[in-house]
């Protein structure tokens, strides 16, 4: 809202409010703006359509993951005809979500834009799959697209820090939109007596806690905590493991519970 207030939009500050959800926390910000957007994506985001928030004009591009050179022919038509749509938007702003969705807009796009900004969820070592999933862009690549943009919009402090380090994008203008617990609220949690908190939450003075925080589903990982937990127990028999988070049943979070 800041950012849009400072490139000269007319927006009502009395409307930015209200819910958020994932890697669509950035999207449900700009749609509670008020302000007319337009939304180039794989796939329209059910999510957006909760009351208060303005609807979008969507802009699909709808390509296919894998299927070799017939994949490769069919999405070459899917950005001709899509370019035909898009090439008219002229945007003032383009925000962008990963570097994965720029290799996307990259593709479609023939038009220059005053301002970009490009958001950036995870940390380097996620952005290269450190901790395992998909074969991952080499960091040099990844810092070559994060240097054209003007703003980086990261979900937290401590995430946007690991990416300052890197030549370049110290000087780049950093944004901060929580998408889960606040940093702030914890700094204040953090001041208060631990004993009383501990007591306020239910647990005795000598229970050894495991917190997991985030939603529940497989990505995240909390089936293998459980998994060994049985083990963790024969070491430290007072430990007990407690899960915040709502479960994505549509991730595999219902399975994760079971």
């Amino acid at each position: 809202f800041e950012l849009l207030q400072e490139l000269g939009f007319e927006l009502d500050p009395a409307r930015p409010q209200g819910h958020a959800f994932s890697a669509y926390d950035t999207l449900v910000a700009l749609l509670a703006t008020g302000y007319p957007l337009k939304v180039i994506t794989r796939k329209r985001c059910a999510r957006c359509d909760w009351p208060g928030l303005s609807e979008p004009e969507w802009y699909e591009v709808r390509e296919l993951q894998g299927w070799g050179s017939v994949g490769e022919a069919y999405n070459a038509l899917v950005r001709r005809a899509a370019r035909k749509s898009i090439c008219e938007l002229q945007p003032r702003l383009l925000v962008v979500e990963g570097n994965v969705s720029h290799r996307l807009i990259e593709r479609v796009r023939d038009w220059d834009v005053p301002h970009k900004a490009i958001i950036m969820g995870g940390t380097p070592d996620q952005v290269m799959a450190k901790y395992g999933g998909v074969v991952p862009p080499q960091i040099p690549k990844v810092l070559d697209e994060l240097r054209t943009y003007h703003t980086f919009i990261s979900l937290s402090s401590r995430v946007a820090d690991k990416w300052k380090v890197y030549p370049g994008l110290k000087q780049m203008n950093f944004r901060i939109i929580p998408n889960c617990g606040r940093e702030e609220d914890a700094a204040l949690v953090m001041k208060q007596d631990r004993s009383a908190l501990r007591s306020l939450l239910g647990f005795g003075p000598d229970t050894f806690v495991l917190v997991c925080v985030g939603s529940i589903q497989r990505r995240k990982g909390q089936d293998m905590l459980i998994d060994c937990l049985d083990s963790i127990h024969g070491l430290v028999p007072n430990v007990q493991l407690v899960l915040v988070g709502p479960v994505c049943e549509e991730a595999g979070g219902s399975l994760v519970i079971e």
